[in-house]
């Protein structure tokens, strides 16, 4: 059961290991919205009793409603603006009330005040109102004039022994509540500063913002994003005692089920190429596909996301501790390394801080670097720097857009936006608040095929939006993230209007409504910490080789246009395809602060070159890097710098060990007993050598370096290792085919590849006699790792019982240990 410390999940995520090792997940939402939107991941702050901490105030956060209505809770900027809020975010329809009922309350005449934004000041889109015991108090909030959050007068009321605060949406256009007063001193003036509110806030609820302490780690990650998640299972492989901290509810950051991208990487963009990224995001992957059933197979859009498997994962690892909902606040150094982060509950405000040792930034906006004092970089650099075409001539701050993305409630589907056809044709006003498009922005969008293609491919954007709906570059997402996020709102209520209103083919849409516009942005860029490597543009069109190579790439360079949907040029500034090319380890740690690691979006590359190395598989792969680079630190006592300096190659077989392809690098584990093994097999060509080769997945050149059973004799079959000497053999490692030509996603259709080997026997030889070690039943995984009783043993077998559907076994490589040390011995 998916527990929260300090929350309560509107619904329960189930994982167990069932018969085989196989997961079986489930997940039973529990209705907290009002039910008319499913596009919302449901969460809430635990109850709280709401009382006099400071006598004549009653301080109660809108999370704090016992009935959240058709609101939503918001806790994007929390750091930005001093608490969550409830969000009316009904898509010009108005949302059911939330509602708070106040017990005890000491009769007297209160003063009524309420904490909202005008998110346009100009034009006040979203409007509430408060009723106070069944009495509307008067008051428009969400309307004044003045921009950011401010708190509005609702009034005295006479109140006596209870109390009953209703919020009335008003116009269904994202109104927005933060906290609420009611006070008896009817001069009293609340603050508007955010440090004042702040403390304001702490003093009046009651809830203490001192600063706790929260524990000491080995290795603290910030951001429970693609290369987070990797990033602590690594690091906690390696025995190191990690510490995940995440600001939601669930993991998987942009891959999660609140934002939904797909976990796409380089075989995407090389069909037919067995490419695909391996290690923790395969692992993750593969849980994800196997629970899911037959109907969510045959749906089509069911979304491939990370927040259940990295959530099974992280349970599983003894080491990992995960800190969820909270935010990064700041740090505490000691000359130049970090000591302690700083952490506050987005949810109730309370403070704590985690020592420790080894820190990594998957934060995706590298707060943990920017608050340590890293170096860093924001924009785009000028063509003179790194001579990248497609670079500005003179250096800037802009950055691509985010967009937005809505989580149904179910978990089970992601969406930009939502439409619903009626019976009958739907007008639609426009607000006046939306953009004017260009009248050539269609330009670079359409596409090729027919025309009838073309218009399917529009009605498909109207119908459903799409990845381009975003604001121009020079919106700051980085520090001002919910206007950011309120732009895109405008984007979608723009382009619908297009499609309505001014397109050639409007018909289409005719008995069409916009039915759902989220509030969740999956941002794309904003800050990057500077290495003692910055990855450009040139070195991943030329295919440059590094000696520090931890992973590969394969995305183009994937880079949105700086004007967003007001450019005439179409949705890039560059897309260009790029070869299999290799990230280097020098990207991945600061060249200023002495334990920071950083992966994903926020390691050190170009603007341009941020363009491939920032799409989910390729954070993955960085993050597992970071995360094993940690451990290796730690071992040697050493910083990762040192690490590169002294332990590049511990690094690199570690991470082949672990699954993880590092281009040109074979396996030679010291420790690795099958390496120098007599490999043979009771069928198949004589390639079952290839299990050792050190390769553990095809190659470009057309080598499969898999040893495949002959298709003409059925299943068992076997392929044995004679060790060099008789040894203690006390784990074995075997990987199997699991399609590395298709991406993730794709294959949703089949869930577990035919060629996925699934059930298998392992066997050490004892004393001339065969000791069956593993039977393994049900296997969707193509890396497994078995640890059991060490045994003297001169062979080693495994016998292949069945597969996923294919008629021949496929092994693509076999690993012999004295046990499952997680870091390599020598």
């Amino acid at each position: 059961m998916l527990n929260r410390r300090d929350f309560v999940k509107a619904g329960a995520i189930g994982f167990s290991f069932v018969a085989g090792s196989g997961w079986a997940l489930t997940y039973d939402p529990i209705d907290v919205s009002g039910g008319e939107f499913n596009n919302c991941i449901p969460f809430r702050k635990k109850p709280r009793v709401i009382r006099e901490a400071v006598p004549g105030f009653l301080w109660a956060d809108a999370a704090d409603f016992q009935d959240y209505g058709g609101w939503a809770l918001d806790t994007q900027h929390v750091g930005f603006m001093g608490s969550s809020y409830l969000i009316a975010h009904g898509t010009s329809k108005t949302v059911s009330d939330a509602t708070l009922k106040l017990k005890a309350v000491k009769p007297g005449e209160y003063r009524l005040w309420i904490r909202s934004r005008n998110w346009i000041p100009e034009h006040a889109p979203g409007t509430f109102g408060v009723a106070v015991n069944g009495t509307d108090s008067g008051k428009t909030f969400g309307a004044q004039k003045e921009k950011g959050w401010i708190w509005q007068d609702g009034g005295v009321h006479e109140l006596s022994g209870a109390a009953l605060l209703t919020l009335q949406d008003k116009t269904g256009i994202f109104g927005r509540c933060s906290s609420i007063i009611l006070t008896r001193d009817l001069n009293y003036q609340p603050p508007v500063k955010i440090e004042a509110f702040k403390n304001e806030r702490a003093r009046l609820s009651g809830v203490s913002n001192e600063i706790k302490r929260g524990g000491s780690y080995d290795v603290i990650v910030v951001g429970g994003g693609p290369s987070g998640g990797p990033a602590a299972i690594a690091a906690a492989r390696t025995g190191a005692k990690t510490a995940l901290v995440s600001n939601r509810p669930v993991l998987g950051g942009n891959s999660s089920a609140e934002i939904g991208v797909p976990v796409q990487g380089a075989a995407k963009k090389h069909p037919g190429k067995p490419v695909r990224e391996t290690g923790i995001i395969e692992e993750a992957g593969r849980i994800e596909l196997y629970g899911m059933t037959e109907e969510q197979l045959t749906k089509q859009g069911y979304s491939v996301t990370m927040s259940r498997p990295f959530k099974t994962l992280a349970d599983a690892e003894p080491q990992l501790d995960l800190h969820e909902n909270f935010w990064l606040e700041g740090v505490k150094k000691k000359g130049a390394r970090i000591t302690e982060v700083i952490l506050v509950d987005t949810l109730t405000g309370e403070r704590k801080s985690l020592s420790g040792k080894m820190f990594i930034d998957c934060t995706g906006d590298a707060w943990l670097g920017h608050h340590a004092g890293a170096d860093e970089r924001v924009g785009r650099e000028a063509f003179s720097e790194y001579q990248e075409e497609g670079a500005p001539e003179e250096a800037d701050n802009i950055t691509m857009s985010a967009c937005l993305r809505a989580g149904r409630r179910d978990m089970r589907k992601v969406t930009f936006h939502q439409s619903r056809k009626h019976e009958t044709p739907q007008a639609y006003t426009p607000p006046p608040w939306i953009y004017d498009l260009p009248e050539e922005w269609l330009n670079g969008r359409m596409g090729g095929g027919s025309q009838e293609g073309m218009y399917r491919r529009m009605t498909s954007w109207a119908v459903n939006g799409t990845w381009w709906y975003e604001h121009p570059g020079d919106v700051d997402d980085l520090w001002d993230p919910e206007f950011a996020r309120d732009e895109l709102i405008r984007v979608n209520y723009t382009m619908w209007d297009y499609f309505k209103n001014h397109w050639e083919e409007r018909k289409r849409l005719a008995k069409y409504s916009l039915d759902y516009v989220g509030f969740m942005a999956g941002k794309r860029e904003s800050r990057r910490l500077m290495g003692d490597l910055v990855l450009n543009a040139n070195d991943a069109i030329e295919n440059r080789q590094f000696d520090d190579v931890i992973a590969h790439t394969g995305w183009t360079l994937d880079v949105h246009h700086h004007l967003g949907i007001l450019s005439t040029e179409g949705p890039f500034t560059i897309d260009t395809h790029i070869p299999i090319g290799q990230i280097p380890y020098r990207c991945l740690y600061s060249r200023n602060i002495d334990n920071l690691l950083m992966a994903g979006r926020c390691a050190s590359a170009t603007h341009l070159a941020l363009g491939t190395v920032r799409i989910q598989a390729s954070c993955a792969v960085t993050g597992q890097a970071a995360g094993t680079a940690a451990g290796v630190a730690l071992k040697h006592q050493t910083t990762p710098r040192g690490v590169y300096q002294e332990h590049m190659t511990e690094l690199q077989q570690l991470l082949l060990k672990n699954d993880q392809y590092v281009p040109g690098i074979p396996n030679r584990d010291p420790a690795d007993l099958a390496l120098g093994a007599k490999v043979t097999a009771t069928s198949g060509p004589s390639t079952a050598d290839n299990v050792v080769n050190g390769i553990a997945r095809p190659t470009l050149d057309g080598k499969t370096n898999t040893w495949e059973s002959d298709s003409k004799q059925s299943l068992p079959q076997s392929i044995e290792l004679t060790l060099e000497k008789p040894s203690k053999v006390g784990a074995i490692q075997c990987v199997f085919d699991t399609d590395l030509t298709v991406s993730m996603p794709t294959q949703r259709t089949n869930r577990v590849p035919e060629e996925c080997v699934r059930d298998y026997t392992l066997e050490c030889r004892v004393n001339g006699k065969w000791q069956r070690v593993v039977r393994e039943r049900d296997n969707f995984q193509r890396f497994r790792r078995h640890q059991f009783r060490q045994v003297l043993a001169d062979k080693v077998r495994l016998t292949v019982e069945a597969t996923n559907g294919a008629e021949t076994a496929r092994v693509v490589e076999l690993r012999v240990y004295p046990d499952a040390a997680p870091l390599l011995m020598g």
